[in-house]
Order: structure tokens, then sequence, then C-alpha cells
């Protein structure tokens, strides 16, 4: 397995059933990345503020590729696991490289991304975790 910095981004266990990612466009990009390769991959994230935490903080995002099939997030312990053939982890690093591109603005609903399976999805798995996903401004450096 392959690990990589993401660097700012976090999450968080939330309820009822799902995670909560938060990312730059720097992060997002790079988790876009990490999703589309073929081979297993893991990435460390940083520990989310208090006031996010909701269940429980996640420290990684594994990959975990398959040969065909929808996305599956769930949480293992305190890893949020990605599995799922090529085509839908392509997706997935579409919808990231989206976000990413959103140009940041401060407001009382963040821009995010709803990830959750429904009736007929070809993409999510019936057996997945929703998950929606927050761009953060860049890091100021």
């Amino acid at each position: 397995m392959t690990s990589r910095d993401l660097i700012e981004p976090y999450a968080s266990l939330a309820a009822p059933g799902g995670i909560r990612l938060y990312g730059s466009g720097d992060a997002l990009r790079g988790l876009a990345g990490l999703v589309s390769q073929d081979s297993d991959a893991e990435a460390v994230l940083a520990t989310p503020p208090p006031e996010v935490v909701e269940v429980l903080a996640l420290r990684a995002v594994r990959i975990l590729p398959t040969d065909d099939g929808p996305i599956e997030l769930r949480a293992n312990d305190d890893v949020v696991e990605v599995s799922g053939g090529a085509e839908a982890r392509r997706q997935l690093a579409e919808t990231f490289e989206n976000l990413a591109c959103t140009p940041y603005e401060s407001s009382a609903v963040p821009k995010h991304v709803d990830l959750e399976y429904f009736p007929g999805d070809s993409f999510l798995s019936e057996n997945s975790m929703w998950m929606t996903v927050y761009l953060l401004p860049a890091l100021s450096v």
C-alpha cells in the first residue's frame, strides 16, 4: 500500500451512518488522484477541529480498487474505505475534481457535494454509507 499525505483534509464519522469529508481544492484534487489509481492506496488525514467531530474523528482514507462495480464507502474503525471498479472510481474522482474547481466562497452553507445511494444508482453501492464532501478555503502560506 502506498501512502500519500494530503496535508489539510480531515473527516468525521457522522450520524446517522455517514461520513463528512472536508478539504481545500488542492486536497480534493490530491484525493481524486488517489481514487483514480489502480492499486491499493492510503492517505493520512489531519485531525478535524473538535466542533466538526460528530461521532469519531477519522484518521485516513484507504482506496481498495476492485475489478468492477459501484463505489462502496464504509468506515472501518477510524479509516474511510473506498472500494469500487475503475469506472465508478473515475466518477468519484471527477466529483472531487468538479468540487475542487469551484471557487471557494464563505457562506452559511459551504459548497459541498452529497453522495448517497438511491434506487437504480449505478455509481454507489446500496451498502454504501452516505458522504458529504465540503470545500474548504486554501491554506495561506
